[in-house]
């Protein structure tokens, strides 16, 4: 295992008693350990629309140089990671949704992948703490600016993650099979902020009206709330203009 980044105590959902744990960035080593933690994280789905995994390739370049993996254990065991990939020259590099042609910029694009926490586990902000993990680690590199991350309407915890280190949402987007996907974004030198004066709301499954707010009115989303047993998106003016095209 590499350099320990983080250590502490995590509570055990199933028996409610805290242990020891260990976060870690992670190595091609780990790639079974890996697959084995997405593998119980989509057999416990309610809804397979809310996460779409990874295959193993993709992961074990996560794993090496093409991105950063931090994972989180429990004494020998893996109980969740996060990674972060370098799409380069990739058709599905997530820039050209937002009107990224300049193969420079491309390269300087970094993906905010898969995160994966088995339930017993859930509940400890392990999600947050594996992703800022990873940015830091990511951002050492010095290879890349531009931050994207793909998330479903609806997936609470998952949207949690992206504001929590200061993403916004750019697009509504049909992806991955025909499933709809907001795309964040952030640039890592020059953050996007908004003018919460102008602040407006939508429930994440009213997809034309967020569609609308983002495409023609031109907001971004910044924040999530509840209302009983839907997300609330909260969406205002960037505080200045972006520096990218976020046209259909």
């Amino acid at each position: 295992m590499a350099t320990v980044l983080e250590t502490g105590l995590l509570r055990n959902q199933e028996d409610g008693r805290e242990y020891p744990f260990e976060i870690a960035e992670l190595t091609p080593d780990n790639l079974d350990a890996v697959w084995g933690v997405q593998e119980v994280v989509v057999d416990t789905l309610e809804d397979p629309a809310l996460y779409y995994p990874d295959p193993k390739e993709l992961l074990l370049q996560c794993l090496g140089n093409r991105g950063v993996t931090i994972g989180t254990f429990v004494g020998q065991k893996l109980v969740g990671f996060r990674s972060i990939f370098f799409p380069g020259d990739r058709s599905d590099n997530l820039g050209l949704d937002l009107g990224m042609t300049d193969p420079e910029l491309l390269h300087r694009v970094a993906h905010l992948e898969r995160a994966a926490v088995i339930p017993a586990y859930r509940g400890n902000r392990l999600q947050i703490r594996m992703t800022s993990h990873a940015i830091r680690r990511a951002s050492a590199s010095g290879r890349w600016r531009y931050l994207f991350s793909t998330v479903a309407p609806g997936n609470f915890a998952s949207m949690k993650d992206k504001f929590a280190v200061g993403m916004v949402i750019v697009k509504l987007l049909l992806k991955y099979a025909d499933y709809w996907r907001y795309v964040f974004y952030q640039d890592i030198k020059a953050p996007i902020t908004v003018d919460e004066a102008t602040k407006t709301c939508s429930g994440s499954r009213e997809i034309a009206k967020q569609r609308e707010i983002l495409g023609r009115i031109g907001l971004v989303g910044y924040a999530q709330e509840r209302e009983g047993e839907s997300v609330v998106v909260c969406y205002a003016h960037p505080s200045r203009p972006t520096c990218m095209v976020l046209s259909d």
